[in-house]
């Protein structure tokens, strides 16, 4: 059995959720609105079908004592957990194995010289005029 998140298990998603969110949730997962599940490094994403138009976007991090902060794109607010970071942490406490494995962006970052980073941000700041803006805000604080 794969382990993704350290000490996860039923009892630590049932003290996150209500009872009713926790059977709605579970029922996203066994259904199979858990889409493509991501891992890199301590943080796991996924998109989960929902009755609206666009799925929603769940994140949960984690360290080696376990999951230490979660977000969802949905509207809940409060300290439990929502239907769809329920359905996640089913998936990954049921079907581990079923979750891709990405390099961090780091990672991803190290791979590349000097002039592909250069290349690669311009390409996206062509894409998102925003960007610029971020990039020269972080460029100001470096000094």
């Amino acid at each position: 059995m794969t382990v993704v998140i350290p000490h996860l298990s039923e009892a630590v998603i049932r003290s996150w959720a209500t009872e009713e969110t926790l059977r709605h949730g579970y029922q996203h997962y066994r259904r199979g609105a858990v889409l493509a599940p991501v891992l890199r490094g301590n943080l796991l994403t996924a998109d989960i079908e929902d009755a609206q138009y666009y799925p929603y976007h769940v994140n949960i991090f984690f360290d080696d004592k376990g999951i230490n902060q979660t977000s969802c794109t949905c509207s809940q607010s409060g300290e439990s957990w929502c239907k769809h970071r329920v359905a996640l942490a089913f998936f990954c406490l049921e079907k581990a194995e079923a979750i891709e494995v990405r390099p961090t962006l780091p990672a991803l970052l190290n791979m590349l010289s000097c002039e592909q980073l250069q290349r690669l941000v311009l390409r996206l700041a062509e894409d998102n005029n925003g960007l610029v803006d971020l990039i020269e805000e972080q460029v100001a604080l470096m000094d």
